[in-house]
């Protein structure tokens, strides 16, 4: 399900991105004020989502597959949830960055994260199971917003 919503970002992102591209070279300006509409729409339409999921998405699951569902899932949807809007303001701000040219930055920071992620994520599972790979997953996209935030910032 969560995995689903995000097909919402990426619809936006793959607009976001050419229009951007285009829009930079000849008014950046108004490219970043373009950049900052999309970023609040997807944010609205992300936390919506996030809230439903977290408030309703034990209920979901529970009509889709039926009570073989283990009551794990519950938690580990509502954990998921947490991560939708990082999840957005990373995806738009990689959009952002892309459009500017800054790819090596995207790529860096995947690269440096992935080894830490690897370890975060083995941990996570080995002692709290799904939910833990839910929340390894929350963490990474939280870290990953915020780094992409400062790289953004950055941008003249």
């Amino acid at each position: 399900m969560a995995a689903q919503s995000l097909i919402i970002v990426g619809a936006v992102t793959t607009v976001a991105f050419p229009f951007l591209s285009q829009l930079r070279v000849h008014d950046s300006a108004r490219a970043k004020k373009i950049f900052y509409k999309m970023l609040g729409v997807s944010l609205g339409g992300m936390f919506f989502v996030a809230v439903c999921y977290f408030f309703l998405g034990g209920f979901v699951l529970t009509l889709w597959l039926g009570k073989v569902l283990s009551p794990e899932s519950r938690s580990v949807i509502e954990v998921l949830s947490f991560g939708l809007v990082p999840y957005t303001i990373g995806t738009m701000c990689i959009s952002l960055l892309h459009a500017d040219g800054k790819t090596d930055t995207t790529a860096k920071i995947n690269l440096i994260e992935f080894p830490f992620f690897l370890a975060l994520i083995y941990f996570c599972i080995l002692h709290f199971g799904a939910v833990g790979a839910a929340y390894a997953w929350v963490i990474r996209v939280s870290v990953d917003a915020v780094l992409l935030v400062y790289f953004c910032l950055k941008l003249k």
